[in-house]
């Protein structure tokens, strides 16, 4: 109880101390003033900054680290730039130069550092602020931290604190809250840290930004601005320069100018030199400082009349404070009632603060949670004993780092009012929203905690709804237009403008309304659609034309929709449809077209069920089967296998393909005409599908080819007459050689016989087994030219005689190559001897430069010789033979042939046929 009186008796006193002190500050400036007139020279002088030279033993230089001491060693040359028109802070004098508190300060920090900044002037604080920003000059000397300037600053701590104040006009009444201000003008210097705050924490306000104090004075005056934020002291200055009468400080702000000294941020390393000199400066000299540009004028001489004034003011004072203690005494007898009451409120305080739906917090100044409602409890997800006693960074560690603890310290150091949105994430990957709101306690802060995170959940949805819509819209997909019933063009997206060939500016301009640009023949189109929309709010879409800006018309497809609300509006969808429209078009013309050319084709043309009824068919059709019309073929025909077909299972095996590869061409049919006469037919048939794949019907080509069919039969006969009659001569010039050659007798027939073998075994096709087979039975035909007594020879060949036989294969060349053949068979023989090492003749090919058949008859060529009879040695035998492959596989011979002759040989019996005697 006693505590709580004292107390009580402590904030009277305060409270008339503050009203009672700058009375007698003022008497005891005014006494002082009247002495001091003979000294008043040496007093300007001690209230003016030293500039002696730095002492040998200098303890800022010598507080320096040496990376400290170095980077001033390395940067001579520091630019810096102060406000010219912010007084008495810092300013320009008469001659351009820099003045000021913060001027003064600068010139102790140039002592202590031992260094001399270069200073940058005649520029406004906007472009200072703009080169800074830049860094194009280095530093400047009085700013507060704000988030923005701490993206390209780095401060010292704050060297002078100066409340910012709101003033007005003398006919405003007083301001108690800035909220008070919302929807009015109110002047900021542009560039101030005020500029960036109240946007941030007030954002009713609308704020007028000027360049200069002056200005924003002016603007107060002129009655152009409701009221004028800025620093006390300088508001103060100028209104004691200007005697301004007519303006006053109307309220307070939850803001101070906490002015510190900012350099660049990669200088960081000078923020630290800076602040160890701004801490060297003794209280005594921040306070010469202060009292040199107060904003008060000092009389020379002693005035005694103004003594006089004084002492009457000070006995007014003094009799004053008689009446203050006999008053408080009446109020101490009333303490305890007030005490009670005070403790009720207190409880009703703390029950109020309990029950809050929002969060409420107090974080003492050393980061320790004092107090914590179960609303913030569970905003948090923490539990109490978690929270209390525990600094903020113990319970969320990291939380240094955030944007949230950047706003609470500047709350906390700033002591200002500051409000965010703040997306918490939880231990478990979840997250919440929550507004918060900061202020300043006598024990640290209170943090008022609101959960928004459904609002923000819902703002998010329509902001992506908004944006889906307004992506939907802008991709120009379709046109979209709201317009009145009367015509009038509310919105309109690019793709309705480009559609109707106006620019945005001419419809921003009025000159859009669709029933002006809608051609007369069309008004019964949109009049049933309006019709439609007031019954039942939407219309069937319907097609029209617009007449475009240059005069020419396009087609549109619309879908109209009636919006909600007393206007009416109509919403409709357009769709170009001009291209559309052109197509029908074509295609009904392509459809002329294509009518002519069913109706007058050489060919038949059809279609017909899978079962074998016609669907259609063309006159060509009906003519080829032997009908009048298409109509008496379709009447006629029930079953097109049985009636039509000669041979009714080629339908089913038309049907079977169709299904498999949904076409078929060039498929021949022998068919059967209306008379009974039978024809040869050619048809293309292609099946037409459902989206099930099911057959609906086929259509297609229908030719007589009857005629070309004769023709084949005749070709193909003469054909094979001209085969037999070449196989007859061929084995003709086969025994001619081996009549030369009587020891070799059979030789290139079995060769032949193989090789065709061996082919077949490979896998090749026919033509080309049988060119192997033509080929191996002529292959020694060169032969001729060697005289018989070097092939019959029974002893060892010299050389020449050798060269002789290996010229066989160029001379069988030189025969065939004139000849007609309908294979490359000239080619063959010429190769018979080459080998893939290239150790061959005559050419010395080796590998894929010899021909697949040649190769194969090669192989054949060397298992007959080595197995049969020689005249200079006996048959060795199949085996030696095959042993002779296997052994050079893929070095001489061609692996693939050597398999196929090994399985011939072992696996399917093959032998050669025995020598005729």
């Amino acid at each position: 109880m006693e505590k709580s009186i004292t107390q009580h008796q402590k904030n009277k006193i305060s409270r008339w101390i503050k009203i009672l002190l700058p009375m007698m500050l003022l008497v005891f400036l005014v006494y002082d003033a009247g002495l001091c007139r003979n000294v008043s020279g040496q007093a300007q002088k001690d209230h003016g900054i030293s500039s002696a030279q730095v002492p040998a033993s200098n303890p800022v230089i010598s507080s320096l680290t040496k990376k400290e001491r170095a980077w001033l060693s390395d940067h001579p040359v520091i630019r810096i730039v102060q406000d010219s028109g912010w007084p008495p802070i810092e300013f320009a004098d008469e001659q351009g130069r820099p003045a000021g508190m913060a001027n003064d300060y600068v010139k102790l920090v140039e002592q202590r550092l031992g260094i001399k900044f270069q200073q940058v002037h005649s520029l406004s604080w906007q472009e200072s602020y703009a080169r800074l920003k830049r860094w194009e000059i280095d530093m400047t000397t009085s700013v507060a931290v704000t988030p923005e300037r701490n993206e390209f600053w780095a401060f010292t701590r704050p060297y002078m604190k100066i409340p910012i104040v709101i003033i007005a006009r003398t006919d405003v009444t007083f301001i108690a809250d800035m909220r008070e201000l919302s929807g009015k003008k109110v002047a900021v210097v542009d560039g101030y840290a005020a500029a960036d705050w109240i946007p941030r924490d007030f954002p009713d306000i609308h704020l007028v930004k000027v360049k200069t104090v002056k200005e924003g004075i002016d603007l107060l005056q002129k009655e152009e601005a409701f009221a004028f934020v800025e620093n006390m002291l300088v508001i103060g200055y100028y209104m004691a320069k200007l005697k301004m009468m007519n303006l006053k400080i109307a309220g307070e702000t939850p803001y101070i100018n906490a002015q510190c000294m900012a350099v660049r941020k990669d200088w960081e390393i000078l923020a630290g030199i800076l602040q160890k000199a701004l801490d060297s400066i003794s209280e005594t000299e921040r306070s010469n400082i202060y009292k040199k540009w107060l904003p008060v004028r000092y009389e020379h001489g002693f005035n005694y009349s103004l003594l006089w004034q004084a002492l009457a003011i000070f006995a007014a004072i003094l009799l004053a404070l008689v009446v203050w203690i006999k008053k408080l005494s009446g109020e101490i007898r009333h303490r305890k009632e007030a005490e009670a009451a005070l403790s009720n409120s207190e409880e009703r305080l703390r029950t109020t603060l309990d029950n809050m739906i929002e969060g409420g917090q107090i974080i003492s100044f050393d980061w320790k949670y004092l107090y914590v409602n179960d609303s913030a409890i569970l905003h948090g997800r923490m539990t109490r004993e978690k929270l209390l006693g525990k600094t903020l960074m113990e319970a969320y560690p990291g939380i240094e780092k955030t944007e949230v603890f950047t706003r609470l310290k500047e709350c906390m150091e700033n002591r200002v009012n500051l409000r965010m949105d703040n997306e918490f994430i939880y231990s478990d990957g979840s997250s919440g929203w929550f507004r918060l709101s900061i202020q300043p306690v006598p024990e640290g802060i209170f943090v008022l905690s609101e959960n928004i995170t459904e609002q923000k959940r819902a703002t998010e949805a329509l902001r992506k709804a908004h944006a889906r819509l307004r992506c939907f819209v802008d991709a120009n997909i379709v046109g979209i237009v709201i317009a009145s019933q009367s015509g009038v063009v509310i919105e309109a997206n690019d793709y309705y403008l480009g559609l109707i060939g106006y620019t945005r500016e001419e419809f921003e301009q009025g000159m859009v309304n669709w029933r002006a640009i809608t051609p007369p023949e069309w008004f019964y189109a949109d009049d049933h659609a309006i019709e439609e929309l007031r019954e039942r709010g939407t219309c069937t879409p319907y097609e029209k034309e617009y007449i475009r800006r240059d005069g020419t018309r396009v087609s549109v497809f619309l879908s109209d929709a009636m919006l909600p609300g007393p206007e009416e509006h109509i919403a409709a969808f357009v769709l170009d449809i001009t291209d559309r429209k052109k197509a029908e078009e074509r295609q009904k013309i392509s459809e002329d077209k294509y009518r002519n050319i069913f109706e007058n084709a050489v060919e038949g043309i059809f279609q017909t069920t899978i079962q074998g009824q016609f669907l259609s068919a063309n006159p060509a059709m009906a003519k080829m089967i032997g009908y009048d019309s298409p109509a008496e073929l379709i009447s006629s025909i029930n079953d097109i296998k049985e009636q039509l077909y000669v041979n009714p299972e080629d339908r089913a095996t038309l049907i079977n393909v169709l299904k498999e590869k949904n076409a078929v061409e060039g498929f021949e049919l022998h068919q059967r005409r209306r008379d009974g006469s039978s024809f040869w037919a050619l048809v293309n048939v292609r099946a037409v599908m459902d989206e099930a794949g099911n057959i609906l019907y086929l259509e297609g080509t229908h030719e007589d080819i009857t005629h070309r069919k004769l023709a084949e039969e005749e070709l193909k006969q003469t054909m094979e007459k001209l085969r037999k009659s070449l196989s007859g001569i061929i084995q003709v010039i086969s025994l001619t050689v081996e009549t030369r050659d009587p020891y070799t007798a059979g030789h290139q027939k079995r060769v032949s016989n193989l090789a065709g073998a061996i082919a077949q075994k490979i896998g090749l096709q026919k033509d080309v087994i049988d060119n192997i087979c033509t080929a191996g039975i002529i292959h020694d035909i060169g032969k001729i030219s060697i005289p018989a007594e070097i092939l019959s020879k029974p002893g060892t060949l010299t050389d020449i005689e050798f060269s002789l036989i290996k010229s066989h294969s160029q001379s069988g060349y030189d025969i065939l190559k004139n000849v007609e053949l309908p294979y490359p068979i000239a080619e063959i023989v010429l190769q018979h001897h080459e080998r893939l090492d290239g150790s061959g003749y005559p050419r010395g090919l080796k590998g894929e430069e010899i021909l697949l058949q040649s190769r194969i008859i090669s192989l054949a060529d060397v298992v007959e010789a080595i197995a049969s009879h020689r005249p200079y040695r006996p048959a060795r035998g199949i085996d030696a033979a095959l042993d002779e492959i296997e052994k050079n596989k893929d070095i001489l011979y061609d692996a693939r042939a050597v398999e196929a002759c090994l399985k011939l040989f072992r696996e399917k019996g093959f032998a050669f046929e025995p020598i005729e005697s």
